[in-house]
């Protein structure tokens, strides 16, 4: 049995997360500058508690998910590279075996 790897796969989600982290951080900019004008023009008890919870919730969590995608991103290059390594010492220790 040969046991290859899907180096297309693997570059392919690295790809792939990348850019939801970067629509992620988009969506996180446009959100916030969309809400500058109302924090602005809510300057009140209330106001102040909307946005500490915004803040401390929605775009804490867009960070986090962000964040998430990069370390995912970056795990998969780095599997992908490990185990290219390892086919490659593999595939020359079976050559040396014929």
């Amino acid at each position: 049995m040969d046991l290859r790897l899907d180096n297309d796969a693997f570059s392919k989600a690295s790809r792939e997360l990348t850019a939801n982290c970067e629509e992620l951080k988009t969506l996180r900019t446009t959100i916030t500058a969309s809400f500058d004008q109302l924090r602005k023009d809510w300057d009140s008890d209330a106001g102040r508690q909307f946005f500490k919870r915004f803040e401390d919730e929605l775009i804490k969590n867009l960070e986090d998910h962000s964040k998430v995608f990069e370390y995912m991103s970056a795990n998969l290059t780095t599997a992908s590279l490990k185990y290219e390594e390892v086919f490659r010492a593999a595939d020359a220790f079976a050559g040396v075996q014929l």
